[in-house]
C-alpha cells in the first residue's frame, strides 16, 4: 500500500536524518520498512527500545548500537 507521505519521506531521507511520529498503529514501522527495502544501508532506531530509555550520562553519551 502507498501512503501519502512516501514520496516526501524518500525526499527528505535523500537530504537528512528523518524522525517518524505520530499515533499508536497508524503504519509508522511499516512504512519505514517498506521504504529500508530500497535502501543500500538502512539505519532503523526503535526509541522504544529500553536502551534508548537509560539516560544519556548512564551510558557515556553513547547510543546503543542499531
Amino acid at each position: 500500500m502507498r501512503r501519502y507521505l512516501q514520496e516526501q519521506l524518500l525526499v527528505d531521507l535523500s537530504r537528512k536524518a528523518v524522525v517518524l511520529t505520530g499515533p499508536r498503529q497508524v503504519g509508522k514501522t511499516r512504512q519505514v520498512r517498506q521504504l529500508m527495502e530500497g535502501s543500500d544501508s538502512p539505519r532503523y532506531l526503535n526509541w522504544d527500545g529500553a536502551a534508548f530509555q537509560t539516560p544519556a550520562w548512564q551510558n557515556g553519551y553513547r547510543y546503543p548500537q542499531a
